[in-house]
């Protein structure tokens, strides 16, 4: 493989802690592999690979590492067979340590559980056990703190207790918890960080982290207002500008300009100022000023005022900074009262974990840095264990990938085993903060943005840099496109890293040029109007009266739905016919559903209204979704009879079960058990109801039937797991047999089977049953919202693929439809009572429960303002993630409201000088679809947005040339709808022409041609409905229905239809089973020791030891019978044979005219039996096939054993024939033994 400059740099430097910058598609899973490769196949200083330690962050990318390293050795060793060095290699790969971070915790604390109070035999606890434990001990915690009557803990209570219940405290406790335990310290943080609070610190606000932390946000703002102002001012000095409004904008920017140098100051000072602050009233314009010019200075100058009365003087400084800092002085008793309350809580936490035996993920992190750590470390000096000090001297090399999602305890944890601080450190860092995309999970991007910065780039020190910017996933305009966008969008400030030329993509995948053929093309952006300035007028809906009220019901979900279906069927339509490039055939083909991908920022909502638009238009899709599985149906009808099984007297659960197809009461019948008894709960008046049922009825049945089977259950439930009472009813009822004749039929039975295994999953923690698994299911909806749906497609199924853009980071996908993009952020994590923040700490509201009143602190405005931006740098991440996912094309798509308004805003950025937009424009924006528009605008492709805005300024020429191609569409409801309608129009068209055909007419020259071909019949249809492989049996009965003669009857009397087993009310075996049960008998009697009775009885109590027989069974067999075949003369020729087989299987090939009379045709068909037994004489092979059919007349019975000889002729011939082929010698006797008679009979 031929590797770039700074690829093959990143391979083979060695000696120093590395920092690999990864952009997308810059292949650093092929550069990770190729350096573990060429350190174990260096011939001067080989290593083993059990010398490494391989970090990555999912199993599956660990499970991949693995398999590459398997196959690149493979290649080598096909190179060099003899080099035993990497045939070790090999056998060594297999316990080598490539995995997760928790697969490694894992591996230490079991390898040093003695030095831990640890039971060795623990388990990794079940997340929702954890969730059902934490919930217990919680509840019981509160108990008890309300007993002790703990005035600290009844002020916590009130201030962030909720208004009826203490739930909210609670979930605010439990967030806390597991917010602290991504520190290595916890308990020691969160005592540091509520200390911070104490009032005799003494400690001065300007000397706090909050108070730069505010200074910092009003820098921010301040220039951001700056920017507007000047802009304003430019506007000013248009032509027929309003030059009366210059005096007052120049005054405006004096004072911007004062608070952003007042802000590197004092906050005293900075507080004073902008208090006094008040804005000058702007001057009367003449007539010959330009209305639109007025307009848009009044509306920038009126941002500007907000920003600083509303955001400044309201917002932050309502109050001074010394009234600020005795808020935080108010505050710490019950912020100290909340620590001690989490405290306890932990202690509880591990206790009780620890008398059950199990570990949570936080324990693997956290007990493992207890094995790492010497007792003397603390958060600020840290020393290693002897433990420690060991894994440092095996690991030669840690490699850790995807290293921007890593957090502060695996940091800690792989740097006390690394040798950073010796002369050769020995840290290989590889990843890329632009996809930095789970701080949700509590990753820290800080950590790689801080060696990103402190590293050097120059080839030289400890602490080296590489940058790999070259990408081998997309199309050259896909990156010039995203390359447009996010050198406008992500900035120190906003993006917490600089999209220079370094972070830059630089094109490197090779697509060939191919003539002809409709590929690549412009990035699309479809911009969806849901609501424009007229919207709801008269006027608007007068013009298009067929659209009628369908356009008020279209969800903005639907529009973009509608569009994205559009454009697919479009690409797959033979008239665009759109190409990929395919690397396994080597040329370009036709793009299919497996190479789309729709990505959501969230899919809850969302996926299930794409899949119903996409099949809609005939596309076949599936959704990956985390969500959704609780709403299916089929999973509410269950949990609702679990309900009942455990208390019948809940209505709406019962009602649920009663409508389903499990008892399938319409909602007249419910209405008729309800009126006639209205009084209690619904289950009582079902009692009353069959209990006063006069006669028998339909409804009195059924209902009957199903309280029968629900006290049975409930019953049953008391002793038998979840699992398998779950199995029970999906059979009982039917209901899992019936969805799979539903359409999705597979992906409901697979959804029940997710139920199925999650109770089994259940059943093996400590919590046991059914009242248990049903509050556990409720607080998992509750607390962790939902699950995703069964996954029932392969990967590759042709399908297009619905899926979160989380879901989609490290996958590749020709053509990417990023979708949403109008969704507005979800910043709901801003309004909590308490922020938290890893450096800044806590944020809590100052709550007067006595004065009932509620406002933010210094701390909560610093933290959340940090949470703020962090925020958006994420969703800022997210999106360059969705965006560099696609190959060949890129499609962007969202609805906005009002797309002129929106488009005047982002006009506003046309004439900006500098290259990155204002970060605070783009913290005001709320959607992608506002930071792709404020970046687009520029683009000499953005002409469209720019005629809507109606824009006053040129573009700068810089970023009007960019090389990047875009083609923008806009769309209203009005289009989709009137869309929709004559695409239905044109169908009742067809159809009514197709009605109203004349059949008279000749439409075409070939119309006799035509209707030859249609009328042709296939002359031998009559062996299309057979089968081509039967049984002997089935050719016996075949026979049967030929003979005329009356049917024999069994030997066992059975009559009437057989019942199926599982509802036999009968304990004995039917006749059937007794005829099987005899030839099994026959097979494993040995003839040799069956002289008499009880050698034979012997023989049978033996096959029950064994196992071969029930005690049933054995006892069932008639020994009696046995007995005079074993002293019949055909036994006695069996024990003198040369050979003797039993139980023979065969399949045997005939011409089907031998076996259909009918057939006409000379395919083959080929048929199976069994042959009982035959046994080998010197002159030939006896055939034998025993039956169990009885014979009434004793005394005569030539007639019967007539009719059974004809019966079986068919299959004794066939049997005969087939032993013939096998042995290639003569069946010179063919017999049946009958057991009615204890008599052979000879054809």
């Amino acid at each position: 493989m031929q590797w770039t400059n700074e690829q093959q740099a990143a391979i083979d430097t060695r000696g120093c802690d590395l920092l690999v910058a990864a952009a997308a598609g810059s292949g650093k899973t092929a550069v990770l592999v190729e350096r573990i490769v060429k350190m174990i196949t260096n011939t001067s200083n080989p290593i083993d690979v059990d010398a490494l330690l391989v970090v990555t962050f999912t199993n599956a990318a660990a499970a991949e590492m693995r398999e590459r390293l398997g196959e690149a050795i493979s290649r080598k060793l096909e190179e060099e067979p003899r080099n035993t060095h990497l045939q070790k290699q090999l056998t060594l790969l297999n316990r080598a340590s490539i995995s997760t971070i928790h697969s490694f915790c894992l591996d230490v604390i079991r390898n040093h559980f003695h030095l831990l109070d640890l039971d060795p035999s623990f388990r990794i606890a079940d997340e929702a056990e954890m969730l059902l434990l934490k919930n217990d001990l919680i509840e019981a915690l509160f108990e008890e703190f309300y007993e002790r009557e703990d005035e600290g803990f009844h002020a916590l209570v009130e201030s962030y207790g909720g208004k009826k219940e203490d739930s909210n405290l609670q979930d605010m406790i439990l967030r806390i918890y597991d917010f602290i335990q991504s520190n290595p310290w916890p308990k020691e943080w969160l005592k540091e960080q509520v200390d911070i609070f104490n009032p005799e610190r003494n400690e001065d606000f300007d000397a706090t982290l909050w108070a730069d932390m505010i200074k910092g946000q009003i820098r921010t703002e301040a220039q951001g207002l700056l920017e507007i102002a000047d802009y304003a001012l430019s506007l000013c000095y248009e032509p027929n500008g309003p030059e009366k409004y210059i005096e007052a904008i120049e005054d405006d920017i004096r004072i911007l300009k004062k608070i952003i140098a007042l802000s590197e100051g004092s906050i005293g000072d900075l507080y004073s100022y902008i208090q006094q602050i008040t804005f000058s009233t702007l001057g009367r314009c003449g007539k010959n000023t330009d209305p639109n010019l007025k307009e848009e200075v009044n509306n920038l100058r009126k941002i500007v005022k907000e920003g600083v009365q509303k955001g400044f003087q309201e917002k932050i400084f309502f109050k001074s900074p010394e009234a600020m800092m005795e808020d935080v002085h108010k505050v710490f008793p019950i912020l100290k009262a909340l620590e001690r309350v989490i405290h306890e809580f932990s202690d509880r936490f591990q206790s009780a974990k620890k008398e059950m035996g199990v570990i949570d993920f936080n324990d693997i992190e956290h007990y493992c840095l207890k094995i790492l750590l010497d007792e003397k470390s603390t958060p600020q000096n840290i020393v290693p264990s002897l433990t420690a000090l060991d894994l440092r001297e095996k690991y030669k090399e840690i490699l850790i990938d995807e290293y921007q999602d890593s957090n502060l305890v695996q940091e800690t944890i792989l740097g006390v085993i690394s040798k950073k601080d010796t002369a050769y450190p020995n840290r290989f860092m590889v990843g890329d903060v632009k996809q930095s995309i789970y701080r949700f999970r509590l990753a820290k991007p800080d950590l790689f943005i801080e060696k990103y910065n402190s590293f050097s780039d120059q080839g030289e020190g400890k602490a080296q840099r590489i940058d790999l910017f070259q990408n081998f996933r997309s199309r050259e305009n896909i990156l010039h496109g995203v390359n447009f966008i996010f050198r406008q969008l992500m900035t120190p400030t906003l993006g917490e890293i600089e999209y220079d030329e370094k972070a830059a993509l630089n094109p490197g995948a090779n697509y060939p040029e191919a003539e002809h053929l409709n590929m690549g093309g412009p990035i699309e952006i479809h911009m969806i109007e849901s609501e424009s300035a007229n919207d709801g007028s008269e006027e608007a809906r007068g013009e298009e009266k067929q659209v009628g009220e369908e356009l008020e019901e279209l969800t903005n979900i639907e529009l973009e739905a509608k569009i994205v279906t559009q454009r697919i069927q479009q690409l797959l339509s033979d008239e665009e016919s759109f190409f990929v490039y395919d690397k396994k055939l080597g040329d370009y083909r036709r793009v299919e559903y497996r190479d789309i991908v729709i990505l959501l920022r969230t899919t809850s909502q969302w996926s299930n209204i794409f899949m119903e638009e996409l099949s809609k238009g005939g596309i076949p899709a599936y959704a990956d979704v985390s969500s959704g599985y609780f709403d299916a149906v089929e999973v509410k009808t269950i949990l609702s009879l679990l309900q009942i099984i455990d208390n019948p007297r809940q209505d709406i659960p019962l009602i649920t079960v009663l409508r389903s197809p499990i008892v399938a009461l319409n909602a007249d019948e419910l209405v008729e058990i309800r009126t006639a008894f209205s009084q209690g709960d619904f289950y009582e008046s079902l009692l009353k109801y069959i209990d006063s049922s006069l006669e028998e009825t339909q409804l009195t049945r059924k209902t009957r039937d199903f309280l029968e089977k629900l006290k049975r259950w409930r019953s049953e439930a008391a002793h038998i797991s979840i699992d398998e009472l779950l199995w029970m009813l999906y059979t009982e009822t039917n209901y899992y047999n019936y969805l799979g004749a539903m359409p999705g039929g597979a992906q409901r039975q697979a959804n029940l089977r997710i139920l199925r295994d999650r109770a089994a999953s259940y059943e093996s923690t400590s919590f046991k049953g059914l009242f248990n698994f049903i509050r556990f299911i409720e607080r998992m909806q509750r607390k962790q919202g939902d699950m995703g749906a069964a996954k029932i497609v392969g990967e590759n199924e042709n399908i297009v693929r619905i899926m979160s853009i989380h879901k989609s980071k490290g996958l590749e996908f020709p053509v990417v439809f990023v979708s949403g993009l109008g969704k507005q952020f979800n910043l709901q994590d801003l309004h909590q009572s308490v922020l938290l923040h890893q450096d800044l700490g806590l944020g809590p509201d100052y709550i007067d429960y006595e004065r009932r009143i509620v406002y933010e602190t210094a701390p909560k405005l610093a933290v959340k303002s940090k949470i703020m931006v962090e925020t958006l740098s994420e969703e800022m991440r997210i999106l360059y993630v969705a965006l560099t996912r696609a190959k060949e094309k890129l499609i962007l798509t969202g609805t906005i409201k009002n797309i002129e308004a929106q488009a005047r805003k982002w006009a506003r950025q046309v004439s900006a000088k500098k290259e990155a937009l204002s970060p605070y424009i783009l913290t005001k924006a709320k959607t992608y679809l506002e930071w792709i528009g404020l970046s687009l605008v520029r683009h000499r492709d953005a002409e469209t947005i720019r005629n809507w805005a109606g824009c006053l300024k040129a573009p700068e020429e810089v970023f009007y040339e960019d090389p990047s191609l875009w083609r923008i569409y806009s769309w209203t409801k009005e289009d989709i709808t009137l869309r929709d309608e004559n695409k239905a129009k044109e169908k009742e068209r067809i159809l009514e022409e197709l009605l109203n055909w004349d059949t008279s007419i000749a439409y075409s020259p070939h119309r006799e041609e035509i209707f030859n071909r249609l009328s042709w019949k296939y002359p031998y249809e009559s062996s299309t409905a057979l089968s081509v492989m039967v049984s002997v049996s089935e050719l016996k009965k075949q026979h049967e229905k030929d003979m005329l003669e009356e049917q024999s009857t069994s030997l066992f009397k059975e009559t009437g239809l057989s019942r199926p087993h599982f509802i036999e009310e009968s304990k004995g075996l039917n006749a059937t089973e007794k005829g099987i049960l005899m030839h099994f008998v026959m097979k494993h009697l040995n003839l040799d020791e069956a002289k008499d009775y009880t050698d034979i009885e012997h023989q049978l109590l033996k096959m029950e030891l064994k196992g071969l027989l029930s005690e049933e069974e054995r006892k069932a067999i008639f020994i009696k019978d046995l007995l005079h075949f074993s002293r019949s003369q055909l036994a006695g020729r069996m024990r003198a044979a040369l050979k003797v087989r039993k139980e023979v299987s065969f399949v045997l090939s005939l011409n089907a005219r031998e076996i259909y009379k009918e057939i006409q045709c000379d395919e083959e068909v080929f048929v199976r039996g069994i042959i009982d037994c035959y046994f080998e004489e010197e002159d030939g092979i006896v055939l034998v096939d025993y039956k169990t059919d009885a014979i009434f007349d004793k005394e005569n019975p030539e007639r019967e054993i007539d009719q059974l000889m004809k019966k079986y002729e068919v299959q004794i011939n066939l049997y005969a024939r087939a032993i013939e082929e096998l042995t290639g010698k003569r069946v010179k006797e063919k017999s049946l033994y009958l057991f009615s008679i204890g008599k052979a009979v000879f054809y």
